[in-house]
């Protein structure tokens, strides 16, 4: 996915996202990675997003409000697994060099846009 120019996810993109109804990103923090980003701007752009329910994984340290906003009103449905391994001074220890108090906030946002006007749903992972 970094590779932008060269790698067969981005050259064959238009191909195997036409027939996608579900994806599920897992691993890293998508958040962090601008590739990611792209990603769903193009499925978005070219209406393939409206018929893709997507989870995606993440550790809750980054939400882009305006970018999390984008997601819920164009994909099918949109769902969020959000890995907490403690709170406080542990979460702060464990997931260095993240601030329990924004992760707190991030959740509180994300509980916002379940409770809004589009299909969203939040799970914790522990």
């Amino acid at each position: 996915m970094n590779d932008m120019e060269n790698s067969a996810f981005w050259k064959t993109m238009d191909e195997w996202t036409s027939e996608v109804l579900r994806l599920e990103i897992m691993g890293g923090e998508p958040f962090y990675m601008k590739e990611f980003k792209r990603f769903v701007d193009i499925l978005i752009e070219t209406g393939r997003s409206k018929k893709i329910a997507l989870t995606l994984s993440t550790n809750g340290t980054i939400a882009d409000k305006n970018f999390l906003d984008k997601m819920a009103k164009n994909f099918k449905d949109l769902a969020f697994s959000v890995s907490i391994d403690g709170i406080n001074d542990r979460f702060e220890y464990l997931r260095h060099p993240g601030k329990w108090k924004e992760v707190r906030q991030n959740l509180d946002y994300y509980y916002e846009l379940h409770t809004g006007d589009f299909p969203v749903n939040v799970q914790i992972s522990h």
